[in-house]
């Protein structure tokens, strides 16, 4: 007798099924049931967690924030961008400057090759890569690169100063 029933259970759940209307969408009673279902669980995992798991987390936490940031300094602590040479030169009209470019390490990695070179375009340059320019001022070359540190959290740039002057009289 008791398979019986059990038979009858399964023939009645498999005609609801396929009597359901909106096209086999759950009824509204049966998304209810399932969010009761939800916060039962969630109801029986809370009480589960004391204080102690929970200071244990937060404590875990809190170690691998201070691990992780004192790793980050240790690895960026010989991280530069700087100038190879003077930030600021200045030259006669008839000279021109070879640009030494920039050094730029971050995390241990030398990135001066990957630097983009941007100069003022009144600025020249000769068959040679040397710049030079045809009157008297002051021109910018700018250095950027695109990278963790100093490209996307930082944005930083350099700017070396070329300043031509007219040529003395007295040759020097």
């Amino acid at each position: 007798m008791a398979q019986q029933p059990k038979h009858t259970v399964t023939k009645t759940t498999k005609r609801a099924t396929a009597q359901r209307p909106s096209g086999g969408k759950k009824s509204a009673a049966q998304k209810a049931a399932t969010a009761a279902a939800v916060a039962g669980a969630a109801a029986v995992i809370s009480k589960k967690v004391n204080g102690k798991t929970i200071a244990i987390a937060v404590i875990a936490l809190i170690l691998a924030f201070g691990i992780g940031v004192g790793a980050c300094f240790i690895l960026s602590e010989n991280d530069r961008f700087d100038i190879v040479g003077q930030d600021e030169i200045t030259l006669q009209l008839s000279e021109s400057y070879k640009d030494q470019g920039v050094d730029i390490r971050e995390y241990g990695i030398d990135l001066s090759g990957k630097a983009k070179v941007e100069a003022d375009p009144k600025l020249k340059t000769d068959e040679n890569g040397e710049y030079y320019a045809d009157e008297v001022g002051t021109y910018y070359i700018k250095y950027t690169v695109s990278s963790l540190k100093f490209g996307f959290v930082y944005k930083i740039q350099k700017v070396r100063l070329l300043t031509f002057v007219e040529e003395s009289e007295s040759g020097e």
